[in-house]
């Protein structure tokens, strides 16, 4: 499953990657601990992110559109029944409550240790029990120039009376790029780039739905995703998404990376990244 990789930016943080520059570049075929870079929500985090997009349509002048996305973690202690998790993973659990221009636009449920267990975008959600996963969405140990890859296989359910409504497939594939220095409205931080494609199906009823994009993601040091460029493949036309951390609210003391909150992830067990069913279900309404 997929998520917004969470970025944490303080002063703290500023501070420590300033000077980072030196490090820019390719760093050859040494191997890179790539869990340095990223970082798992807690309780009371709130995140801000600025989402630029620009559509054009053969012929036109380009459209410019910006989206203000909030996402804010709470911690509590049950899943609400309409959704049918087992309990499998005991709570208490953390809620990601997502917004887009004050509206709210979507709910995730994870374990403290970050495991997506339920990922809700108001029309559809999945949930863990009924979702199959390969590979790594975030490896943990990764050499400049390779390739990584994970697929999800889920099944959907209604949003709205919990039943089955289709199922879903979603494939990633990153390849690492370099370390370098990055400025986002949150700040200049020493970043991890990837480069990104990613592709999903969704089929409910008769209808299939298929996306496919391209792009590049930055991960901040000891902050997880700072930055992300997406451009869903289109007809008539071009997309480009571009979505930057500009401000964070979290407490110093429970900073944490993602190896420190889950040192052993189980398969399956993905943590927050920038692949949420709102984040996708935006794309899609882009190019219909």
């Amino acid at each position: 499953m997929r998520r917004l990789s969470i970025i944490i930016i303080t002063a703290l943080f500023i501070v420590s990657c300033s000077g980072s520059s030196s490090h820019d570049g390719d760093t050859g075929n040494s191997t890179i601990d790539a869990s340095l870079y990223y970082y798992q929500a807690q309780p009371d985090d709130v995140l801000t992110y600025t989402s630029h997009t620009v559509t054009t349509i053969t012929g036109q002048d380009p459209v410019e559109t910006d989206v203000t996305e909030i996402n804010t973690f709470t911690q509590v202690s049950s899943i609400p029944a309409k959704y049918n998790y087992s309990g499998t993973i005991a709570g208490p659990y953390i809620l990601e409550t997502y917004t887009e221009d004050g509206e709210t636009a979507g709910y995730t449920y994870y374990s403290l240790s970050g495991i997506e267990i339920i990922d809700d975008d108001l029309e559809h959600f999945t949930n863990i029990d009924y979702t199959t996963s390969t590979g790594e969405d975030e490896p943990e140990q990764i050499i400049i120039g390779q390739s990584y890859s994970y697929q999800d296989n889920e099944t959907l359910f209604s949003s709205e009376t919990g039943a089955e409504v289709g199922s879903s497939t979603f494939n990633v594939t990153q390849t690492a790029e370099k370390v370098e220095t990055i400025t986002v409205p949150a700040g200049s931080h020493e970043t991890l780039k990837f480069q990104v494609t990613i592709s999903s199906s969704e089929t409910i009823g008769d209808t299939i739905e298929s996306l496919t994009a391209t792009g590049y993601t930055w991960y901040g040091k000891n902050m997880g995703m700072i930055k992300y460029i997406s451009t869903p493949e289109t007809t008539g036309g071009s997309i480009t998404i571009t979505t930057e951390l500009s401000s964070s609210s979290i407490a110093t003391s429970a900073i944490q990376t993602h190896s420190q909150l889950n040192p052993s992830p189980a398969p399956g067990a993905h943590f927050i990244n920038q692949f949420s069913r709102p984040l996708l279900k935006r794309q899609k309404d882009l190019i219909r």
